[in-house]
């Protein structure tokens, strides 16, 4: 199997990457925030509020929470790819990519990088994107809005990647894996 194909990483990619990465590296914490706005919440009004009304507000304050600590991440992470962008006078690039039985090999900017699959340190799937990582925070975009061939480019990249990435640094959403 080859997959060849030109994706153009602009900011809407780059920030699902960087919230992505955020969520997997702060999730535990941003859950336990929740969990104090809850407990917080039934300490101060226990003595107000019937059982139910009090764990269904609860539940309300510990959603709510996680909401502004996602949009507060999502925030921060838009202005820094504005700034990014602004310094290096450019806010979407192309990344050519051809994937084959040798690895992987990505042309972006002017620079070319060929990486085995050995080398790769993962391969991860969102409902919206492939990952593949160079190492824990470095990884090239695969938007699955951008593939020309949709749903059968996803399966048949799962299929490849699950021949070739040891199951424990592949993580796919589909079937294959």
């Amino acid at each position: 199997m080859e997959f060849h194909q030109t994706f153009t990483i602009g900011k809407r990619e780059s920030t699902r990457f960087y919230f992505y990465q955020v969520l997997r590296a702060r999730l535990v914490g941003s859950l336990g925030f929740g969990l104090v706005a809850a407990l917080v919440f039934y300490l101060y009004a226990s003595p107000y509020l019937s059982p139910v009304a009090l764990g269904v507000t609860m539940v309300i304050v510990f959603f709510t929470m996680l909401a502004a600590i996602s949009l507060g991440y999502w925030l921060a992470i838009g202005g820094k790819l504005k700034k990014a962008a602004a310094k290096n006078g450019f806010s979407a690039y192309d990344q050519e990519v051809l994937i084959n039985g040798f690895g992987i090999r990505v042309k972006a900017a002017g620079r070319e990088s060929k990486v085995g699959f050995d080398k790769l340190h993962a391969v991860r799937e969102t409902g919206r994107d492939f990952y593949l990582y160079l190492s824990d925070q470095d990884a090239w975009i695969l938007p699955k809005g951008q593939m020309a061939g949709g749903a059968a480019d996803c399966a048949a990249l799962r299929e490849l990647f699950a021949k070739v990435i040891p199951s424990s640094r592949l993580h796919l959403k589909g079937g294959a894996h």
